[in-house]
Parts: structure tokens; C-alpha cells; sequence
């Protein structure tokens, strides 16, 4: 019988030790190159900048900066130190420019909303909650309800769902962004787990928003219920609908009363909205 060739395969010395040596050589100039930028005081901080908003209550924060190795800090800590420094800002972006300066880019929080959980708790347009939490409502803030059962005693930011938060808050922006909706102020936006959500809308008098009273509003508002995982498309398709209502003969509205006589709007299916008026005639749009 014919003797079977070996086909296990050896690399030649003369082409395994090369490479080794060529991994640690590269191994060692790159440690070598960490050491020289991280302990030469070239590279120290000589300069620290801000851009977006002003600086005055950060002088401190900047201070503490300077003298140290620019490659020593860390951005996920330099951003919740600048953060905690200034209060009521968010980082947008650090940068380095070397030898020695670090750039923060800022912008103050803005309040959007408000969210009750025991107490009414502000918060910003990325859903994060503001200092300053009241038992009394805000005045000229819509009020989020449906995220109580999230909270527990102790720390509120670890119960709270940022995520559910933040459909609310782009339903809120997605409104205030319309055109179509310019005479329009959302209320409230209520977020049920079991039931139907919904959100409350009143004609926008151009006053500010009147003081919520056992969870209602002293101005009448309408029902608009609503997907929760669907906020840009409820607020384009209520846009279109309350148009469309303004331009209805049949409607005996004015253009600044075209909520009136409606009993709610069911926009859970915003391929087939729906208006039900006080009249009990309900009319799908």
C-alpha cells in the first residue's frame, strides 16, 4: 500500500521569530509612546474653554483642570463633573487640542414638561429629570402622569423609565414643532399601562396655561387618545385633522374654536382617526 504524504504543515523558524520580535518591538513603542504623552508636561493643561454658554459659574471647574496631563482625563467623568459644576447644562462634546487645551461645548437644560410622580418633578427635552421638584403643579408646563408605579422610595432616578418619558416629551416637541397646531397647547399626557393613553389638548388663548386643579384644567380641554410608541405620527395626523375640520362647511365653527363640540379624538389607529362629538354624532375623518 502506497504511504500516505504528511500534510501537516511547519512555518520556518526563519519566518516565525521575525514576526514575534516585530509584535514585541511595536508592543514596546507604543507603551513606550503612551508613557511619553501621558507623563510629558507638554501635554499638560494650560488651557481650559467653553463654548455654547457662559462661563462664570465654572471658573472653579476650570481651575481644577489646568496643570494636568490633558490624556489623563477620562470623558465620561469629565462630562459628569462639568455637568454637576454648572447645574442646569448638558455637555454636548469635549474636545482636545493639543498641547494642552480642552474645549467643553454646553447648552443650558431647557424644561419641557413636568412629570408627577408623589411630587411634580421637572424635566428637559432628553428626559432627564431637573432640580426643583414641587407638591404644587408648574404653571405653563404640560403634565405627564402613568409613570408612578416606576417609583419607589429612595433614589427616583433609578425607577424612572427615561425611554417611556421620552415619547412623551417628542409628542410634546412634535406639537410645538407643527405649524398646524400653533393654536393648540397640550395640557396633560396621560400614560397608561393597561388602558388607553391619551393626551389632552385646549385652544391656546395665548395666556398662560391656567393652574392644574385636582388634575384637571380650568380651560375646557379635548381627549386625543393615542399610541405612545407612535408620537410623530399622532401629532402629523391631528395636525391634518383639526385642518381639515377648520375647512368642513358642515362644521359651523369658527377658526379659533374648532375644538368645540368635540367629545374626544381616537387616534390608536392613525390610518383610520376618528372624531366623536358632544352630539353623540360620531364622524370619521
Amino acid at each position: 500500500m502506497a504511504r500516505r504524504k504528511n500534510k501537516n504543515f511547519t512555518l520556518p523558524v526563519t519566518i516565525v521569530v521575525p514576526f514575534v520580535l516585530s509584535l514585541i518591538c511595536s508592543g514596546l513603542f507604543i507603551m513606550i509612546l503612551r508613557t511619553f504623552f501621558s507623563r510629558y508636561p507638554y501635554f499638560n493643561v494650560s488651557k481650559v474653554s467653553v463654548r455654547g454658554i457662559e462661563e462664570g459659574g465654572l471658573f472653579e471647574f476650570k481651575r481644577s483642570l489646568l496643570g494636568k496631563n490633558i490624556f489623563s482625563y477620562g470623558f465620561t467623568n469629565l462630562k459628569k463633573q462639568v455637568e454637576e459644576a454648572g447645574g442646569g447644562i448638558v455637555c454636548v462634546s469635549i474636545e482636545r487640542r493639543l498641547p494642552g487645551e480642552l474645549l467643553f461645548t454646553l447648552r443650558k437644560r431647557v424644561t419641557v414638561a413636568q412629570i408627577k410622580f408623589f411630587r411634580f418633578h421637572p424635566v428637559d427635552e432628553s428626559g432627564m429629570l431637573m432640580p426643583g421638584a414641587s407638591d404644587i403643579a408648574y404653571e405653563g408646563l404640560p403634565v405627564i402622569f402613568g409613570l408612578e408605579s416606576k417609583t419607589q422610595k429612595g433614589n427616583l432616578e433609578k425607577y424612572y423609565s427615561v425611554s417611556e418619558a421620552r415619547n412623551a416629551l417628542t409628542l410634546i416637541q412634535q406639537k410645538n414643532n407643527s405649524p398646524l397646531l400653533r393654536n393648540y397647547v397640550i395640557t396633560k399626557i396621560n400614560l397608561r399601562k393597561q388602558k388607553m393613553s391619551s393626551f389632552f389638548i385646549i385652544e391656546n388663548s395665548h395666556e398662560p396655561l391656567p393652574p392644574l386643579v385636582n388634575n384637571s384644567f380650568s380651560r375646557q380641554e379635548v381627549e386625543v387618545k393615542f399610541d405612545p410608541q407612535k408620537p410623530t405620527e399622532t401629532i402629523n395626523v391631528l395636525g391634518l385633522l383639526l385642518e381639515k375640520r377648520k375647512n368642513m362647511p358642515e362644521v359651523s365653527l369658527s377658526r379659533q374654536d374648532s375644538l368645540c363640540n368635540i367629545e374626544y379624538i381616537d387616534l390608536t389607529n392613525t390610518n383610520s382617526p376618528i372624531v366623536l362629538e358632544k352630539k353623540e354624532i360620531k364622524r370619521s375623518m
